[in-house]
């Protein structure tokens, strides 16, 4: 009799290899989004005029 474990093991590790690709897709659009973000607050010179900002760079 041949025993399932393994296909048990193999289908728990294609799940955890799944859910570890989908983070990391997430992660990467997250920053991907900052990027943009980062970008527009760049072109936007009186932006960098505001305390928020130069708190920002400050504590960088």
């Amino acid at each position: 009799m041949i025993s399932n474990d393994k296909c048990v093991n193999q289908d728990k590790l294609v799940e955890y290899i799944d859910n570890k690709i989908t983070g990391i897709v997430n992660q990467a659009k997250e920053l991907y989004e900052l990027i943009e973000l980062l970008n527009k607050v760049k072109e936007n010179k009186h932006l960098g005029e505001c305390d928020f900002f130069k708190s920002l760079i400050n504590n960088s």
